[in-house]
């Protein structure tokens, strides 16, 4: 037996990872995809890669994807018929040896991740003590051309981009899907105000909240909307503009959108104004996607309750565990 560690793979390393995640892909559906082209996010990261093999054939890779210091996230994968051998265990004793010497094993908070599919990786965490943290719902709707037919009746006119995407307001008279309230495109100029409503919603901190929203607004294939209750006025009243209630963004991919940065401001809850603003985003992406789709922690119950409630349902999960 024999572990070898790397930053990256080479050409014969990868080879023989991808015909592992072959041998496991045929024993059970895996549902997680690894990252094969890892390069360090930091001075004196540890490597991203263990692998260990027998008479050169390659039976377990540890994959360590550790974007700072202070965190990371880790798949494994064994062969079928070498598992139950407690190879990944012997690699999971190797980076944390690794760790240790770079002076970094008291600080990261590393999370195993699986799909929730295999028993086989339940087995090996539950060896290893580790304990479930989270999970993370995939969750999807299909939106289509009834729901894109409604987007374009409650629409106002307004300035058309090239990609049809509205960048004037979207009428609040209610459409077929009940929604009644507005939404209005933001671009690079609303930063600050884009940062500051993200922050007041999700408390990432100052700095988190601007790289987001930068993030997303430099991204050509995302828009990024704030959202006006019914009856909120269109030009404010006597003490000035009215405040968004809500923020989201759409990111355009392939047959689907995804949605992301989905809250409402503090206050606010028990009104209906998540619903009513999760409508107005489903017509959005009917313009331009049969699907959508979004990220939600199990942590996030209101949340879950919400998508689930609107038809969203579950097409993969991500568990982690420490």
């Amino acid at each position: 037996m024999k572990i070898k560690t790397a930053q990256q793979l080479n050409k014969k390393q990868r080879e023989a990872v991808e015909a592992l995640l072959r041998a496991c892909r045929g024993a059970e559906p895996i549902g997680i995809e690894p990252d094969l082209a890892l390069t360090p996010a930091f001075e004196d990261a540890p490597d991203a890669y263990y692998l260990l093999s027998d008479r050169d054939m390659l039976l377990s890779v540890l994959i360590l994807d550790m974007a700072s210091p202070e965190e990371g996230e880790i798949m494994g994968f064994t062969h079928p018929a070498a598992r139950g051998r407690g190879y990944f265990t012997a690699l999971w004793e190797t980076l944390l040896t690794q760790l240790d010497e770079r002076g970094l094993l008291e600080e990261p908070e590393l999370l195993f991740v699986t799909d929730g599919k295999s028993p086989d990786a339940h087995a090996a965490l539950a060896a290893m003590e580790a304990e479930l943290d989270y999970t993370e719902f995939f969750l999807e709707k299909k939106v289509g051309a009834a729901e894109a037919a409604g987007a374009a009746e409650a629409s106002a006119p307004g300035k058309e981009g090239t990609d049809g995407m509205t960048a004037g307001r979207a009428a609040s008279a209610p459409g077929k899907d009940g929604a009644a309230g507005r939404l209005e495109r933001r671009g690079a100029e609303s930063e600050a105000e884009l940062t500051a409503l993200h922050e007041e919603i999700f408390g990432d901190g100052a700095s988190a909240s601007r790289a987001f929203v930068r993030e997303m607004l430099c991204d050509p294939a995302a828009k990024t909307f704030v959202y006006y209750p019914a009856g909120a006025p269109a030009d404010g009243g006597p003490e000035g503009p009215e405040k968004p209630a809500g923020l989201f963004h759409l990111t355009g991919q392939p047959g689907a959108c995804y949605l992301s940065g989905f809250g409402i401001r503090p206050g606010q809850a028990g009104r209906g104004l998540g619903r009513d603003m999760l409508r107005l985003a489903e017509r959005e992406a009917a313009r331009h996607a049969d699907v959508l789709f979004l990220q939600v922690g199990d942590y996030n119950e209101p949340a879950c309750a919400l998508y689930r409630g609107a038809g969203f349902t579950e097409r993969a999960r991500r568990e982690y565990y420490v």
